[in-house]
């Protein structure tokens, strides 16, 4: 962030803090929220290392908590009052132990607090936010001296041979990071409204739109929009996609060991094939050559005349070709029932990781996800531990709610299972997609809002939702029905119509429906 702005807000918004009593400090990652006493308003400060600012807002939408990284701040800060706030400024005149006459990327926040001998205390907090460097680091003043005692980053002798912040050193600044030339007018230019959010931010993948649609007349507004319209969604479609990486690769992973179960489980079945090759083996391995692929024997066991195949592994030897179906035969018989049951315990596990998958892509709120980034914790595995909804759910009113599955297993179970004649179903016509149950809990007559919500909702859940005029069909639960031996999440139904909309999101829908 350039001097000019961090300059401009504290000039704005800084000096309206004075007076304002810390009720707590609390942290979501490289970020800090002081609250206060009596307001809702709180000051954020990021202290990311590309782009590190500040500023004053009322959102709720980071899970901003306590921990280790805060304990000193709130032993020190909490129930102090904030008396000033400003910026190392050459036209600034502050009472500082050292000098702040320098333009540079540094804030300072000076508190007052009566300790528990009722002496008054003052505190300085300092924040440096200059890029590649930035640091919090909590001062008291003392003697004239400001002594560290808690910082966000340890800087020692070996990271910076000019100085030191550490606990119990005397604060210094750092050497000046803007070199005074013919730029500097520039850099120490007024700022001027309207303010688009790209004069704060250099134009980068994903964060165009934003810039050139978004204009404020507001400096601390646009540092609130900049961080939770931009940075926080590029931070948040990151980790989306990191997370359906990992969850797609267990996906295959499970896949994988599914095809081999079922191989293992398909060899169990022919264990009494195995046995009676390796009898017959056993009874003719002086026919067998080597490097022999098969070989063809008379088949004892089947009656006079009759002969069978036999396949070797050239690899082997006769012995080890015949103990190898005894093998077989053995591990058939005893693993036939367990191999079952990992086969069931893996197509849950893939029907869970679908649901997550399907979550990520279509529905999963930014909320959501930004409690994952706080979770500290593989996001996948988290979610299996926790109980998951049968299916996603929108209700509209006492009289009808939708109903979305997310899975070809879930699809059946609410299209076959858990719907009545009365209710609606709606699919797309020509897209793979998610079935979309409308219940109908009073049998009453459908509304034209009605279908077309669902009808909506139907194509985005689909492989069109990036389409326009898709079409989609829907037609009563009484006539969809499956048929003998088809595969999971395939209906066929009848009595049909068909609407052509634009996809929405259940997130839209939601917000449609309640206003």
């Amino acid at each position: 962030m350039d001097y000019r702005f961090l300059r401009e807000w504290v000039n704005r918004e800084g000096k309206n803090l004075q007076g304002f009593v810390v009720s707590d400090i609390k942290r979501f990652e490289n970020s800090f929220a002081i609250y206060f006493r009596n307001k809702s308003t709180y000051l954020q400060i990021v202290l990311e290392s590309t782009n590190p600012f500040i500023f004053c807002t009322q959102l709720r939408e980071l899970s901003f908590k306590k921990d280790s990284r805060t304990d000193t701040l709130n032993q020190h800060l909490s129930h102090g009052k904030i008396v000033d706030v400003f910026i190392a400024s050459e036209d600034d005149t502050q009472e500082c132990t050292i000098d702040t006459r320098r333009n540079d990327r540094i804030i300072f926040l000076s508190l007052t607090k009566v300790d528990i001998y009722n002496k008054s205390v003052r505190y300085i907090l300092i924040l440096e936010l200059i890029p590649h460097t930035v640091n919090l680091i909590l001062t008291r003043v003392k003697k004239e001296k400001l002594l560290i005692i808690d910082c966000w980053r340890y800087v020692t002798l070996s990271a910076n041979s000019s100085r030191q912040i550490l606990p119990g050193f005397e604060y210094s600044l750092p050497p000046m990071s803007v070199k005074r030339n013919e730029t500097e007018r520039e850099y120490l230019s007024p700022v001027r409204y309207p303010l688009r959010v790209g004069d704060l931010l250099k134009p980068g993948k994903g964060y165009e739109q934003a810039i050139a649609e978004n204009k404020f007349n507001d400096l601390n507004r646009s540092f609130e929009f900049l961080f939770y319209e931009v940075l926080l969604k590029q931070k948040q479609e990151r980790l989306r996609n990191n997370m359906l990486r990992s969850i797609q690769k267990q996906k295959r992973r499970k896949e994988k060991k599914l095809a081999n179960l079922q191989k293992e489980y398909e060899e169990s079945k022919q264990a009494e094939d195995y046995r009676k090759m390796a009898e017959l083996l056993k009874s003719n391995l002086h026919q067998i050559g080597k490097g022999m692929t098969e070989i063809t024997v008379p088949d004892y066991f089947a009656g006079e005349g009759e002969e069978i195949i036999i396949p070797l592994q050239k690899e082997l030897n006769p012995a080890e070709n015949m103990k190898l179906l005894f093998r077989k035969y053995r591990k058939g018989i005893s693993g036939k029932e367990a191999i079952k049951k990992q086969m069931i315990k893996t197509e849950e596990e893939i029907e869970l990781l679908e649901r997550e998958i399907f979550d990520l892509e279509n529905n999963l709120s930014d909320t959501e996800l930004t409690k994952e980034m706080s979770a500290g914790e593989e996001p996948s595995k988290k979610g299996r531990k926790q109980k998951r909804e049968r299916f996603k759910r929108l209700k509209i009113d006492e009289n009808w709610e939708i109903f979305i599955g997310r899975t070809n297993k879930e699809n059946d179970e609410l299209s076959c299972k858990n719907a009545r004649p009365d209710d609606w179903w709606f699919h797309s016509r020509v897209f793979r997609g998610a079935h979309i149950v409308l219940r109908n809990y009073n049998k009453l007559e459908i509304s034209n809002d009605l279908i077309l919500l669902c009808c909506r909702l139907a194509a985005y859940f689909s492989k069109a939702k990036n389409s326009e005029n898709v079409p989609v069909d829907y037609t009563q639960i009484r006539f969809v029905s499956k048929p003998h031996g088809s595969p999971p999440g395939f209906v066929v139904y009848k009595n049909q119509k068909t609407m052509f909309v634009n996809p929405i999101s259940l997130r839209e829908a939601s917000k449609l429906v309640n206003g």
